[in-house]
Order: C-alpha cells, then structure tokens, then sequence
C-alpha cells in the first residue's frame, strides 16, 4: 500500500483532499493508503476497513472502528491525538460518498430514509435537522460530529458541502450578489436546489442569519466567485486555515477543473483522477507540476450496462482491468489504492483481486 514519508506532507494536504470531496465529480485527488498527520503516520484506506463495510455495514461502528485504530496506532508511534483530530480524520476519511449525478440514489451506508426522495430534497432535509437541531450553534466536538453523521447518513465532508452549496445560493438569491450568481453557474447547482435552498432560509432565517452573520457581511460586496468560495471553506474549517493560505489552492483545483471540464464531456459514470506518471518516483506531494488530469470512465466498456456475471467479483476483475488499460493509455501509474478509490466511487469494493 501507498505512503508518504513526513518531509512530503503538512496540514495543508487536508485542504487538498477535502477539496477532493468538496467540489464534486471535479478534482479527484487520490487518496493515500497512510498519510502523515500530526508526524503520526495513520492509515486512512486499509483492506480491513473494505471487509468490514462487508460484514458490518453499520456506519456507527465502522466509525468506532476507525477511532480505536487510530487511537492505537498514535499510541504505538508514542504520540498524542486529541478526540477533536481523531473525530476529523474520522469522518473525513468516510468511504461513504455522494456521486453527485443525475438522479442519484446513493446516500451512505444506510439510504433507506432518503431512498425514495429527490436529492435536492434529501439535501435540504439534511440541513433542516441541523438547524432544527441546533448542531450550528453549538461547539462541534467528536461526539456531536459522528452522531451527526450517523443521524444525516451523511460524512462531515459532505454536510459541509451542503452547507457551502446554501450559504452561496442565499447570497445570490437573497443578498442579489452578483459574483455568487457565478459560483453557482461554476458550480453547476440545480434550479431546483437553489429553489429547495432559499426556502429553506426564509423558514428558518434566523437561526441561518445568527449562524452565517459573518459571513454574509464578509461577502456582501465581494465581486469574486473564487474569493466566496475561499472565504466560505474557510468559515467551514476554521481550525485548518485561512483565506490567504487556502485561496491560491483552491483557484489551481477550480482552473484544473474548468479546464478539463470544458475538453471533455463527462458522463455521470466518468470522474476526472489525478495519476502519477511513469517518470514520477513513489511519494512526490500532490501538488507536482507532472501530475495530470484525466478522465476515467468507471464502465468503460457496453459490456458493463447489461453484465451478468456469475459472481460481484467477476464485474470487479472486470473493471479493474479496465481501470489499468486506461491507465495505460494514458501513459499513466495506477495503483491498487487508486484502484480501491475509483471502485468505491461506483458502490463496488476491491479485495485483493490479482492484478
């Protein structure tokens, strides 16, 4: 499995990877089997965790799961970890991810409150339970978050994407700033979300108003869409940086978006990845210059739409192979992790196939 050796990587690589998650179906950073946080190497993505999700598809307990592991691993490498870090990584290393396409069904490990709903309706939803719930106003704490997740069936990263998806869609709709009515064309959010959104403000605006006060006034007069989007992650992940430090990251991941975006038309079964090159060593940082934007189509072949294999395991041999001739094509590395990633991606799970 993949690693990065501590000099690689600092704090600031959370960005990148909630960012991964943030803005959908658009950067696709990949996703390390260990990263280094806190000079305390954690595994985030492990064979174990993917059997488990098998036999125990309890989200509350792979999240007990996951906090005992790191706890052990911190205590063998004899470092400290605060409940509040080990709540972050935690949720922000979910597997449970919305696709964001057409029609999307997929809400986490347990749909079934939410299965029969439209999206936008799941997502607004969503939202109300924690402003009826009063979960803004208070102090986030480990607690609160994974009880929040397991209530929402949601990971903290994407409560916080529905959260960033309002706060743009008010000050564009309700606070008639212009240059949030770009972020939203950029970020290619519904009628009918935005629709779902302001009425959802006008129901509960005070409480909306007491927690996003700031930030409204912040962006009142702001005339850049980028600069909203920045100021917004920022008010979102206080603990993990500012404006200045996270803006020039989020214009490089937005621009390889755009860019890419605008070269190829992308199905709801395609996702944009980033691969090393062949040329690259193992573990350079995720920023590298050399690494490029690609488009990978989970089923990539007519067979996919109407296969009848015998077993899930022969539709996963299937599009791992896949995976690696298009990787091949593309002159690029793919690796099991890589691998592991896409799959979950598509609801399906690798386990330990040969390759």
């Amino acid at each position: 499995m993949a690693s990065f050796e501590a000099n690689t990587l600092n704090k600031t690589y959370f960005w990148g990877y909630i960012l991964s998650r943030v803005i959908p179906k658009c950067i696709g950073t990949r996703t390390p089997a260990q990263v280094i946080y806190k000079n305390i190497k954690v595994t985030t993505y492990t064979f174990d965790d993917l059997e488990f999700l098998d036999t125990f598809s309890s989200f509350a307990l792979l999240k007990i799961k996951r906090i005992i592991r790191f706890a052990e691993e911190a205590w063998v490498q004899n470092k400290k970890f605060s409940y509040r870090e080990l709540a972050f990584l935690t949720c922000a290393t979910t597997n449970s991810v919305f696709r964001w396409v057409k029609d999307c069904k997929d809400t986490g490990f347990n749909p079934i409150p939410y299965a029969k709903a439209s999206l936008p309706s799941r997502k607004t939803h969503i939202i109300e339970k924690l402003l009826t719930k009063n979960f803004l106003l208070k102090p986030a704490n480990p607690s609160s978050i994974i009880n929040l997740c397991w209530i929402t069936y949601s990971t903290w990263s994407e409560i916080q994407w529905m959260l960033l998806e309002m706060m743009v869609c008010i000050l564009a709709i309700i606070f008639k700033n212009k240059a949030s009515k770009v972020l939203i064309e950029k970020l290619s959010i519904p009628n009918m979300q935005q629709l779902e959104y302001t009425d959802l403000y006008k129901k509960h605006q005070d409480i909306v108003d007491a927690y996003f006060k700031n930030f409204f006034n912040q962006c009142l007069i702001t005339v850049s869409p980028l600069e909203i989007m920045c100021k917004a992650i920022a008010f979102l992940h206080p603990s993990y940086g500012d404006f200045k430090k996270v803006s020039k990251k989020i214009g490089k991941s937005i621009t390889d978006y755009e860019s890419n975006h605008n070269a190829v038309h992308l199905d709801d079964d395609t996702i944009l990845f980033r691969l090393k090159s062949k040329s690259l060593k193992k573990h350079k940082t995720i920023e590298q210059n050399a690494m490029k934007v690609i488009p990978l189509n989970l089923f990539n072949d007519d067979n996919f739409k109407t296969f009848k294999g015998s077993s899930n395991k022969e539709l996963i041999q299937k599009r791992v192979k896949s995976l690696l001739k298009q990787a091949k094509l593309n002159n690029c590395h793919i690796s099991q992790t890589d691998i592991c990633f896409l799959l979950s991606l598509s609801r399906e799970v690798y386990r330990g196939i040969d390759i």
